[in-house]
């Protein structure tokens, strides 16, 4: 299985990642959304772990950008379909409510 790890702690990245592949993942680690969005618009992830609060973009916005697909949870990770279309209004709904915004 194929993972995107996207982290700015880089510590916390090598010890994620290095947890991961003890586990027998491929993990590609990246250290900022923009990074992040560009790997998931370029590869072929089985899924994602990404930081909600990282520099450049932060995860959500990875999650809502223009080739992401629509997201199915806003846990810890997700699985990424292995063909997605993007977002539409009418066909992803509006998305889960975050508890910010309880």
């Amino acid at each position: 299985m194929r993972l995107l790890l996207a982290e700015d702690e880089r510590a916390i990245s090598r010890a994620v990642a290095a947890i991961l592949e003890k586990s027998h993942y491929s993990v590609d680690a990246v250290y900022d959304g923009k990074e992040a969005l560009a790997y998931l618009e370029a590869g072929d992830y089985d899924g994602a772990i990404l930081d909600i609060m990282m520099t450049g973009m932060d995860g959500i916005s990875v999650l809502t950008g223009p080739a992401a697909p629509p997201p199915a949870d806003m846990g810890l990770g997700f699985p990424l379909p292995r063909r997605w279309r993007p977002p539409t209004r009418e066909r992803s709904g509006p998305l889960p409510r975050m508890a910010r915004d309880l």
